[in-house]
């Protein structure tokens, strides 16, 4: 019994599927513990009911539930 090839076409574009999905899961996986841009990130954090307070050394920002920035006041 043969088994048929796959296209070689179609073989490269599965490839570059599975590289793709394996590197967006693993994104996602560990993209919260990587610090790819170094120092720290120094904020408070207050959530509310309806929006949520992030405050660190240069701004003061209010978020709704959805993560939709609403107003940001900078520190002078």
């Amino acid at each position: 019994m043969k088994v048929p090839r796959l296209n070689t076409r179609r073989r490269t574009l599965l490839k570059f599927g599975a590289v793709g999905a394996a590197t967006f899961v693993l994104g996602k996986v560990f993209g919260p513990s990587l610090n790819l841009f170094g120092g720290s990130w120094g904020g408070q954090v207050h959530d509310f009911k309806n929006f949520r307070v992030v405050e660190n050394d240069k701004e003061l920002a209010f978020y709704d539930q959805l993560g939709n920035e609403i107003l940001i006041l900078e520190k002078e």
